[in-house]
């Protein structure tokens, strides 16, 4: 199930519809309980967002999404965001040692995709 689904319009969100829909499902994400998928719902709505704000595709691995921000015009200190805030989400995802967060830790990363989104729609 992709997020956003109430939005889209021919695949892609409506315009100027886009920081609101994520910081929406954001919130609703945070207000939901916690589990593991929680973490891959997150990265889902995340890299939906790159998708629609950056056209990068959202089946990148983490690395060809690091290269793929080398080619965008994007400000470094936002592809520099982008990227820590991406490789955390893919460390706890698919490093077994790594992968169990608390809640506190989870809304500490919902809130850094927040501040990621809202400086990316300036």
């Amino acid at each position: 199930m992709w997020p956003f689904k109430k939005a889209r319009k021919g695949g892609e969100l409506k315009k100027g519809k886009l920081k609101h829909e994520v910081l929406r499902e954001l919130d609703k994400l945070k207000k939901k309980q916690f589990n593991q998928d929680s973490v891959a719902l997150l990265n889902n709505v995340l890299r939906v967002f790159l998708d629609q704000k950056y056209k990068i595709k959202r089946s990148m691995t983490n690395e060809e999404l690091i290269n793929e921000l080398k080619e965008k015009k994007i400000n470094r200190k936002l592809k520099g965001e982008i990227n820590s805030t991406t490789s955390k989400i893919y460390s706890i995802i698919y490093n077994p040692d790594l992968g169990d967060i608390t809640r506190e830790e989870f809304n500490e990363l919902i809130e850094g995709v927040k501040g990621l989104v809202n400086d990316c729609s300036h």
